[in-house]
């Protein structure tokens, strides 16, 4: 398994601050494909926080704070550029994703409501990453360090649904913007091998 700190950001509109960040965990499987190239399957789970403030509404502040989560199925190929102890490698592939849960919470002074926004999300997402990085092997345990870049072209927010939030939209004034996401993450990771397949070589 590998535990991912991860650093994201969310392409949006101009209207207020955004901020963002997050946390995953993943478990993931190789298979040697040809010498050094390999193929990476996983399964990650990951919360993405991000906060949008709005200056000047009625003369105070309105904070939004959404919270999504997403269970992920990553591939990728993987190619190790050596075969030694400490090992740097460079992969590229897609993932494919799975909205569980979207909720805001929005305050205005001392108001401050919950809401589930999930029917305004689109429930399954695409998109591609690249990344780099090294491992150490030290027996079955591999130690590994690896930044990786990813990327979802759709929007996050379903098309038709901005107005469809009565509580955000005409009691705190708040519409969504059309907004993708896409994240840096700097993932650590320990890995147990559990077997391996030797192959002659000819």
């Amino acid at each position: 398994s590998q535990l991912l700190l991860s650093i994201l950001f969310f392409a949006a509109g101009s209207l207020g601050t955004y901020s963002s960040s997050g946390h995953a965990l993943k478990k993931l499987a190789e298979y040697q494909t040809y010498k050094n190239l390999w193929v990476e399957l996983g399964i990650r789970f990951h919360e993405t926080t991000y906060d949008h403030i709005l200056d000047s509404v009625e003369n105070t502040t309105i904070t939004y704070r959404e919270k999504l989560s997403y269970l992920d199925l990553p591939l990728s190929a993987k190619y190790y550029i050596t075969d030694k102890k400490i090992s740097p490698f460079v992969e590229a592939g897609v993932t494919f994703s799975y909205l569980t849960g979207a909720l805001s919470t929005t305050t205005r002074k001392d108001l401050s409501d919950l809401v589930n926004r999930a029917d305004l999300r689109n429930r399954f997402a695409f998109g591609y990453s690249g990344g780099a990085g090294a491992i150490n092997k030290i027996k079955d345990i591999q130690l590994c360090l690896e930044v990786r870049y990813n990327f979802y072209p759709g929007n996050v927010n379903k098309d038709g649904t901005r107005y469809s939030d009565p509580v955000n939209v005409f009691k705190y004034y708040y519409i969504d913007d059309d907004f993708r996401v896409g994240n840096i993450q700097l993932n650590v990771g320990i890995t147990y091998i559990i077997s391996y397949n030797n192959q002659k070589v000819k």
